[in-house]
């Protein structure tokens, strides 16, 4: 069973994952004007499945449902994965840059690997098309919705747990260090302050002379 950070992470992860799903979408709606935009891989598994009788007829609008299901599903799913992979905290250029690579190995294994072998879509160096990139763009901008996401909750996260709990600074560390019980007194056995011992030591001696 995974550890409480560990889920946590692949929690956030999710999350983050939906949200790099709406930044993909985001960029897809930006090229759309350009005529770079085809069917995602989701969409080409659900095209493969029906080809194949594995899935049923649907009426348009349920099948676009579908479609926006699974599209949505499977970021959601990478970002779980992600998020359990990615245990360092950085800042939020580092965190963005990470999700970015992150999201183009997603499609390196994608449409390398087990897309191919479904015949869902050619691999890479297939293609004879300069709309080849696309695909990796679109990822690298999902890759980064993740990890801007990703850090923005782990901040949060960390912010929120932190809260009342960071040790006093300054001069007020000598205190919490030396202090402690009921009004501030000193505990027995503390620290004390070279003051204390030397006053002790010449009360010993004062009693030794008399």
């Amino acid at each position: 069973m995974a550890d409480p950070t560990t889920r946590r992470r692949a929690a956030i992860g999710a999350v983050s994952g939906a949200a790099g799903t709406l930044a993909l979408s985001g960029f897809r709606s930006a090229m759309q004007p350009l005529g770079l935009v085809f069917e995602t891989a989701p969409h080409h598994v659900l095209a493969r499945l029906a080809e194949v009788g594995l899935l049923p007829r649907l009426d348009p609008r349920t099948r676009q449902l579908v479609k926006v299901a699974v599209h949505v599903g499977y970021g959601t799913a990478a970002g779980t994965a992600a998020g359990v992979l990615r245990r360092r905290r950085s800042g939020l250029l580092t965190e963005t840059a990470v999700g970015a690579a992150l999201g183009v190995l997603v499609w390196g294994g994608g449409w390398s690997m087990w897309l191919p072998l479904l015949r869902v879509e050619s691999a890479p160096w297939n293609w004879e098309e300069p709309t080849v990139l696309m695909p990796v763009l679109d990822h690298a901008a999902y890759g980064a919705g993740w990890g801007a996401t990703f850090w923005a909750l782990r901040s949060t996260e960390r912010t929120a747990g932190s809260k009342g709990t960071s040790p006093p600074t300054g001069p007020f560390r000598y205190l919490s260090a030396s202090a402690g019980g009921r009004g501030g007194r000193p505990r027995r056995g503390g620290t004390r302050g070279p003051g204390v011992r030397g006053r002790g030591a010449r009360a010993r001696f004062v009693q030794h002379r008399s």
